[in-house]
């Protein structure tokens, strides 16, 4: 099993565990890959299928070579929780989407500190939980739970779910018509901004934001529409057959909860970066829909320009002479200036790149941190007392032993933190280059092509404030 998350604004994400999508499962026990299993899933079935990995060692290292799954499927996998009446001894697992080669196996054998960063401990014991709103947070060891306490959910369709802002309320509606309902839902927000409707908020206290935002994809089907009607050209792509009805669908662990067996979650970490990755994308393209969607009304250089000159109450930290004039305007000119320049659609569409941003932001500072705190367990597992090799010697021996394990330890976390730290600055540097101003497309050397040439990207997206690893 696997935790599955959507866009929240607020970082309360409603997590619950989904089985895991095809890949590879990779059991260490002792230090040594014990399982490597293949998930397979056809026709709604999930199946493992172990690989004979005696069938690819050489003494105690991997050959080269792709290695075939050549067990029998297996509805699930069954770990040691007592061993002679004791605990059995933690395993680590990972998961991975494409099969690892011999020498990344090789490399994960001789090396704990690997294991500590990529892999999930478990102890399994069986813990009572249960999944709703509450934000739920890994601990270092993971436990057991009942599947019987996981809701409902139709077979993984990574591909499918990619396309979600929301992936979760379309894998637990088991009778297919999330998609059919999110692109209603995306119409009739379409429909309200070109009425000039500002965007209501939550009507009863168990609605968040997160529920009132429409999912981007179908948004960006229902203003790719209205453009080409406006524009009177004919789409090269269909992208509304993604917001059909899917099949209905029975619970894919229907099965293994009437036979009450227990399961963990593990770590698929690629699958929660592309997600985040796909959905900026995606709100992205849709402020530029909205942006574009607004130089189609009368009047819109105009009431760009009164939005941007007029309204603010201030203007780089200064107050703004031009502000008190807004006062004349009768509300029904506000609505119009609102109309005309898309305002409460260009709004609504960054909520929807904040939160995407947002999130992708707090993941790659999550997945920085952990790769930290595994290299300090590291080092805390590496200065152990002196042994009794050292204790005839002296003691001028031990201690630079000692400051040898710490500087070599200390070499690797530098790296970490620099291999974080560019990948931080690709981020923000990314970030930086978007315009939310008139055009909402990426900054360039040169002026955007705004209709009023007023625009030079001077309003450009928040920085994200993320301590340096």
């Amino acid at each position: 099993m696997s935790t599955m998350l959507g866009i929240s604004a607020n970082h309360q994400h409603r997590e619950y565990p989904v089985h895991m999508r095809p890949g590879f499962i990779y059991l260490f026990y002792r230090g040594k890959v014990w399982r490597e299993l293949e998930i397979r899933q056809a026709e709604g079935e999930v199946t493992y299928h172990d690989v004979r990995l005696s069938d690819f060692r050489n003494g105690d290292r991997f050959r080269d070579g792709a290695r075939t799954a050549s067990g029998k499927g297996l509805s699930e996998i069954w770990l040691p929780a007592r061993w002679n009446n004791r605990a059995a001894p933690d395993i680590e697992v990972a998961y991975a989407e494409v099969q690892w080669p011999a020498v990344r196996l090789n490399a994960m054998e001789r090396n704990a500190r690997l294991r500590r960063a990529r892999c999930n401990r478990l102890g399994l014991a069986v813990a009572e939980r249960s999944f709703g709103n509450t934000t739920y947070r890994a601990s270092s060891q993971q436990q057991a739970f009942y599947l019987q306490n996981v809701p409902a959910h139709r077979p993984r369709e990574p591909a499918r779910e990619w396309l979600l802002d929301q992936p979760l309320k379309y894998l637990h509606d088991l009778s297919g018509q999330y998609p059919v309902q999110s692109l209603q839902y995306a119409q009739q927000v379409h429909q309200r901004h070109e009425r000039g409707e500002p965007n209501p908020g939550p009507t009863h206290p168990q609605q968040t934001q997160d529920d009132l935002r429409p999912e981007t994809g179908a948004w960006a089907v229902v203003l790719g529409d209205t453009l080409q009607n406006l524009q009177h050209v004919c789409s090269a792509t269909n992208e509304l057959e993604h917001w059909q009805a899917a099949a209905a669908e029975t619970d894919m662990l229907a099965t293994v909860k009437k036979r009450q067996i227990a399961g963990v979650l593990v770590e698929d970490g690629l699958y929660r970066m592309r997600h985040l990755l796909a959905r900026t994308n995606q709100a992205q393209a849709v402020l530029q829909l909205c942006a574009q969607r607004a130089t189609f009304h009368a009047h819109h250089a105009s009431a760009l320009l009164i939005q941007r000159m007029m309204v603010p109450p201030h203007i780089g930290g200064q107050s703004n002479p031009l502000h008190r004039f807004i006062s004349q305007v009768s509300q029904e000119g506000r609505q119009q200036i609102d109309l005309c320049s898309g305002q409460h659609a260009r709004q609504f569409a960054m909520t929807c790149l904040k939160a995407a941003q947002d999130n992708l932001a707090a993941w790659l500072e999550q997945a920085a941190n952990s790769m930290r705190w595994a290299i300090i367990s590291a080092w805390k597992a590496s200065t152990m007392p002196a042994p009794s090799s050292f204790a005839a010697s002296s003691s001028s021996a031990w201690r630079a032993h000692q400051i040898s394990r710490i500087h070599s330890w200390r070499q690797a976390m530098l790296h970490a933190q620099a291999r974080a730290g560019d990948c931080y600055a690709r981020l923000r540097r990314a970030l930086a280059s978007l315009c939310t101003g008139c055009c909402g497309q990426r900054r360039t050397t040169t002026p955007c092509s705004s209709p009023i040439k007023r625009c030079k990207h001077r309003t450009t997206a928040k920085a994200i404030t993320v301590p340096m690893p």
